[in-house]
């Protein structure tokens, strides 16, 4: 595998495609309805590959976008333009690391100045419970493995629930997930769809552990749970670590509305699931790029058209191509003849002594053929000291497949 600005480019692009199909799921109630959590989670898994993982393998089809692609690649190649952008991405992720530390640390001094005034209520799954009269909602702070709640009464049953909920959280390890997710944003800190895909994710994990819970309670204490969640957002009045419940309004609009329509008791459609493993693996292949025929790279060189070859055809020895090149006719060789014939269409020659048949096809038969279409490999030829050499070209990358070697 290896990095390109073609496959970094396509990554981006198809993870804003995708960020932008989960936001469309998620606040559209028809499309929660077919996609579920386990079809949501191969997309959050391709999203996170495609942002970790930038690079293009063998096996890429490449998508050339001729208009698009080639000023933003040559704007991109110039030296001095990706030596400042590096330095900005750089200096920008820096900053936002720093802060990040500095967000970290003072989460870890709350976190102790919290402790220091809480008291242990009990336990819940080997993960210890604290009460705090310094919190306003049932929380998980930073990596710890404590349960905290505020100096509220809750009933058995509201007790049960959080206690249930936060000690998923804490199990499934959210709040390294949610670490992670932030690193990255600071990495991608000028990748505006990324603070969304944080947003979705952020949802993601409070429905994943509704789930959980409600998984095996009947329809009176599934009501009971999602009327603790509304009491818990109403009595906290400033956003918890981790969330019981969480501030947005929308966010715990829809967790509701998703339990309160059963979903998370039903799977995605097989069709559908299977559908969504195919385009996301599928995604993964496709490279958006430029396309050059002419370059810096290719200078000197011409390709084959049905202007300049023949197929030359002699009763004593094999087919050959024969070029016009510079005014004059040159015999080439017979290597994959057929192979090229069959892409090329290239006249069939009979005489080489009827040299005025030659030039009329010349002059009458100069359209470019088949070559000339974006296909992504290009046999470039060169005429040097009387004889013809080609060579294989990747037009999509601008680069050179193979060696020169005797056309």
């Amino acid at each position: 595998m290896t990095f390109s600005l073609t496959s970094f480019f396509s990554g981006l692009c198809s993870v804003t495609l995708f960020i932008m199909c989960f936001g469309f799921i998620l606040r559209h109630k028809k499309a929660y309805k077919y996609f579920r959590t386990d079809a949501l989670l191969l997309i959050i898994c391709l999203i996170f590959i495609r942002l970790l993982f930038p690079f293009e393998h063998k096996h890429m089809i490449y998508i050339p976008i001729q208009k698009v692609m080639n000023p933003l690649l040559d704007f991109f190649n110039q030296t001095y333009i990706v030596k400042l952008l590096i330095l900005l991405w750089l200096m920008g992720s820096a900053i936002f690391l720093i802060c990040f530390v500095k967000d970290y640390i003072h989460t870890e001094y709350i976190y102790k100045k919290i402790m220091k005034q809480s008291q242990i209520v009990g336990y819940r799954q080997s993960y210890p419970v604290y009460k705090s009269n310094l919190i306003y909602g049932p929380c998980v702070i930073g990596l710890h493995k404590t349960i905290l709640l505020p100096e509220i009464d809750f009933s058995e049953s509201d007790l049960n629930s959080i206690l249930a909920h936060e000690s998923y959280h804490i199990k499934k390890n959210h709040n390294l997930i949610k670490g992670i997710l932030n690193i990255i944003c600071c990495i991608y800190w000028w990748f505006i769809p990324i603070y969304f895909f944080k947003k979705y994710i952020f949802l993601y994990l409070e429905m994943k552990t509704d789930d959980s819970i409600i998984q095996n309670l009947d329809e009176k204490e599934s009501f009971a749970y999602m009327q603790t969640l509304i009491q818990i957002q109403k009595q906290s009045s400033q956003k918890s670590f981790t969330s019981y419940i969480s501030s947005n309004g929308f966010i715990l609009n829809y967790r509701i509305h998703y339990m309160m329509k059963g979903l998370h008791k039903k799977k995605t459609n097989a069709f559908i699931l299977v559908s969504t493993i195919l385009i996301c693996f599928l995604s993964t292949f496709i490279n958006i790029s430029g396309y050059y025929t002419n370059t810096e790279l290719t200078e000197n060189t011409f390709e084959i058209t049905n202007a300049n070859a023949y197929i030359f055809e002699n009763k004593n020895n094999p087919p050959s191509l024969l070029f016009y090149l510079d005014n004059q006719y040159i015999l080439g060789g017979y290597t994959n003849l057929k192979e090229i014939q069959d892409e090329q269409k290239l006249p069939t020659y009979k005489d080489l002594g009827k040299t005025r048949n030659i030039q009329s096809i010349t002059n009458t038969q100069n359209t470019v053929i088949k070559n000339s279409k974006q296909t992504t490999y290009r046999w470039k030829y060169k005429l040097e000291n009387g004889y013809v050499y080609r060579r294989l070209y990747n037009a999509c990358k601008n680069t050179w497949v193979s060696d020169w070697m005797s056309a």
